[in-house]
Protein backbone atom coordinates (compact mmCIF):
# COMPACT_ATOMS: atom_id res chain seq x y z
CA UNK A 1 0.00 0.00 0.00
CA UNK A 2 1.70 3.80 -0.91
CA UNK A 3 2.31 6.09 1.89
CA UNK A 4 0.54 8.92 1.57
CA UNK A 5 1.64 12.00 2.79
CA UNK A 6 -0.66 14.27 4.87
CA UNK A 7 -1.18 17.62 2.76
CA UNK A 8 1.17 19.90 5.07
CA UNK A 9 -1.53 22.60 7.27
CA UNK A 10 -0.41 25.76 6.13
CA UNK A 11 -0.38 28.67 8.66
CA UNK A 12 -3.38 31.08 9.26
CA UNK A 13 -2.52 33.99 7.15
CA UNK A 14 -0.67 36.88 9.14
CA UNK A 15 -2.95 39.61 10.27
CA UNK A 16 -2.91 42.64 8.68
CA UNK A 17 -2.13 44.19 12.33
CA UNK A 18 0.71 41.65 13.11
CA UNK A 19 2.41 42.17 9.47
CA UNK A 20 2.52 45.85 10.52
CA UNK A 21 4.31 45.16 13.58
CA UNK A 22 6.84 43.03 12.38
CA UNK A 23 7.41 46.00 9.96
CA UNK A 24 7.45 48.36 12.62
CA UNK A 25 10.40 46.31 14.13
CA UNK A 26 12.52 46.01 11.17
CA UNK A 27 12.54 49.54 10.24
CA UNK A 28 12.86 50.69 13.55
CA UNK A 29 16.53 48.52 13.93
CA UNK A 30 17.34 50.25 10.46
CA UNK A 31 16.16 53.98 11.65
CA UNK A 32 17.01 53.50 15.12
CA UNK A 33 16.53 57.68 15.88
CA UNK A 34 13.23 57.66 14.97
CA UNK A 35 12.25 54.00 16.30
CA UNK A 36 10.39 55.54 19.22
CA UNK A 37 8.04 57.01 16.62
CA UNK A 38 7.40 54.53 14.34
CA UNK A 39 4.88 52.62 16.04
CA UNK A 40 3.00 55.67 16.26
CA UNK A 41 1.20 54.79 12.69
CA UNK A 42 -2.46 54.04 12.52
CA UNK A 43 -4.72 54.00 9.48
CA UNK A 44 -6.14 57.13 8.53
CA UNK A 45 -9.62 55.65 9.19
CA UNK A 46 -9.28 55.62 12.79
CA UNK A 47 -7.80 58.97 12.92
CA UNK A 48 -10.56 61.91 14.03
CA UNK A 49 -13.03 62.96 11.75
CA UNK A 50 -10.89 65.54 10.79
CA UNK A 51 -7.80 62.84 9.86
CA UNK A 52 -10.63 61.04 7.74
CA UNK A 53 -12.31 64.32 5.60
CA UNK A 54 -8.61 65.28 4.89
CA UNK A 55 -6.55 62.59 3.89
CA UNK A 56 -5.28 63.09 0.61
CA UNK A 57 -7.29 60.77 -1.82
CA UNK A 58 -4.67 57.80 -2.85
CA UNK A 59 -1.91 59.05 -0.31
CA UNK A 60 -0.67 55.48 0.66
CA UNK A 61 0.24 57.81 3.93
CA UNK A 62 1.12 61.01 5.46
CA UNK A 63 3.45 62.23 8.34
CA UNK A 64 1.86 65.59 10.58
CA UNK A 65 3.70 67.97 11.59
CA UNK A 66 2.76 66.60 15.12
CA UNK A 67 4.75 63.85 14.07
CA UNK A 68 1.48 61.26 13.78
CA UNK A 69 1.45 59.13 10.92
CA UNK A 70 -1.48 58.04 9.29
CA UNK A 71 -1.71 55.11 5.92
CA UNK A 72 -4.20 53.85 4.11
CA UNK A 73 -4.51 50.20 4.85
CA UNK A 74 -6.20 49.75 1.70
CA UNK A 75 -2.82 50.52 -0.96
CA UNK A 76 -0.10 49.62 2.49
CA UNK A 77 -1.30 46.12 2.51
CA UNK A 78 1.90 43.84 1.95
CA UNK A 79 5.20 43.54 3.49
CA UNK A 80 7.37 45.53 0.64
CA UNK A 81 4.74 48.14 0.72
CA UNK A 82 4.71 48.57 3.98
CA UNK A 83 8.57 48.23 4.42
CA UNK A 84 8.78 51.20 1.78
CA UNK A 85 6.13 53.44 3.54
CA UNK A 86 6.93 53.17 6.94
CA UNK A 87 10.88 54.25 5.92
CA UNK A 88 9.39 56.97 3.42
CA UNK A 89 7.35 58.25 6.79
CA UNK A 90 10.68 58.11 9.03
CA UNK A 91 12.44 59.87 6.65
CA UNK A 92 10.22 62.97 7.30
CA UNK A 93 10.17 62.10 11.14
CA UNK A 94 14.10 62.48 10.82
CA UNK A 95 13.44 65.87 8.63
CA UNK A 96 11.25 66.96 11.22
CA UNK A 97 13.87 66.96 14.09
CA UNK A 98 14.71 70.71 14.54
CA UNK A 99 12.28 71.93 12.08
CA UNK A 100 9.99 75.10 14.20
CA UNK A 101 6.58 74.85 13.70
CA UNK A 102 6.59 77.46 11.51
CA UNK A 103 8.97 75.40 9.03
CA UNK A 104 6.53 72.93 8.75
CA UNK A 105 3.40 75.60 8.48
CA UNK A 106 5.63 76.76 5.58
CA UNK A 107 6.15 73.48 4.10
CA UNK A 108 2.09 72.84 4.11
CA UNK A 109 2.28 75.88 2.37
CA UNK A 110 4.60 75.08 -0.03
CA UNK A 111 3.01 72.18 -0.83
CA UNK A 112 -0.29 74.07 -2.12
CA UNK A 113 1.56 75.32 -4.83
CA UNK A 114 4.10 72.57 -5.63
CA UNK A 115 3.92 69.26 -7.41
CA UNK A 116 4.55 66.06 -4.60
CA UNK A 117 7.64 65.06 -7.43
CA UNK A 118 9.63 68.91 -6.77
CA UNK A 119 8.84 69.65 -3.15
CA UNK A 120 12.41 68.61 -1.55
CA UNK A 121 11.25 66.87 1.19
CA UNK A 122 9.53 64.42 -0.59
CA UNK A 123 12.51 63.74 -2.82
CA UNK A 124 14.40 63.36 0.38
CA UNK A 125 11.95 60.62 2.02
CA UNK A 126 11.56 58.78 -2.17
CA UNK A 127 15.29 58.84 -1.65
CA UNK A 128 15.87 57.26 1.83
CA UNK A 129 12.91 54.61 0.88
CA UNK A 130 14.61 53.61 -2.84
CA UNK A 131 17.62 53.54 -1.00
CA UNK A 132 16.44 50.98 1.46
CA UNK A 133 14.79 49.04 -0.71
CA UNK A 134 17.54 48.13 -2.63
CA UNK A 135 19.83 47.66 0.01
CA UNK A 136 17.05 45.46 1.81
CA UNK A 137 17.55 43.43 -1.51
CA UNK A 138 21.29 42.22 -0.53
CA UNK A 139 22.10 43.49 2.71
CA UNK A 140 21.34 44.59 6.22
CA UNK A 141 21.37 47.99 6.37
CA UNK A 142 21.04 50.83 8.95
CA UNK A 143 19.84 54.18 7.68
CA UNK A 144 22.27 56.77 9.55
Amino acid sequence: MPNRRQPASRPAPETHEALLARVIKRVSGEMPDVAGKLGNIKPYTQGSLLDRVMYPKGAYAITLPSGRMLYNPGLVNDEQTMLDTLTHEGAHLRDQEGESMLDQIGQIIQSLYTPYEKRPWEKNARQSEQWAHESRLGRDIRLK
